[in-house]
């Protein structure tokens, strides 16, 4: 009896491993949906600017290789590593929070920041209904699932900036 429920639980691992391994044709699309709605191409920006260059010119180089590629390019190229990352229901939920005004309010204060006080940009506050969003049990899964993957994201961002670097 204890051996079946071991092979069960055998089973059933690796069958979650072999969805994660090989992402359906929706689970992209949701993925990619949600790169491009978090404005991703900004994030590859961001990802170039951490790095360190030997000199001014390299650090330009790495920025006019990047130009030469459309933000769709990106999201594409990025959606199925992500996909491995981000299950589809969180990919759906978040990116129908990055559409949400609040969502755009979000991505401006992290994309344009500057030093800013506690709270973001003037204005920056969520609305009534976009709070009792927030509170939504499937947006709080979602948000948390996505931030407990951030650093492995940003790790998929430079991946994809060596090889556009490297394609050049």
């Amino acid at each position: 009896m204890k051996l079946k429920i071991v092979f069960a639980t055998l089973m059933l691992a690796a069958s979650q491993l072999a969805y994660a391994a090989a992402p359906t044709a929706a689970h992209i699309k949701a993925v990619h949906d949600l790169l491009a709605a978090m404005k991703t191409e900004f994030r590859m920006n961001a990802t170039a600017g951490r790095v360190r260059y030997a000199s001014d010119q390299q650090r330009k180089d790495v920025y006019a290789v990047l130009a030469k590629h459309k933000p769709e390019e990106i999201h594409t190229r990025l959606a199925k590593p992500v996909a491995a990352l981000v299950t589809q229901e969180t990919a759906e939920e978040m990116t129908k929070f990055y559409l949400s005004s609040y969502g755009q309010k979000i991505l401006k204060d992290l994309y344009n920041s500057s030093a800013q006080f506690a709270g973001g940009s003037p204005g920056s506050a969520p609305t009534a209904a976009e709070k009792a969003m927030l509170k939504n049990a499937a947006f709080v899964k979602a948000d948390k699932a996505l931030k407990d993957v951030d650093g492995a994201i940003d790790h998929e961002a430079f991946l994809l900036l060596q090889q556009l670097i490297n394609e050049k």
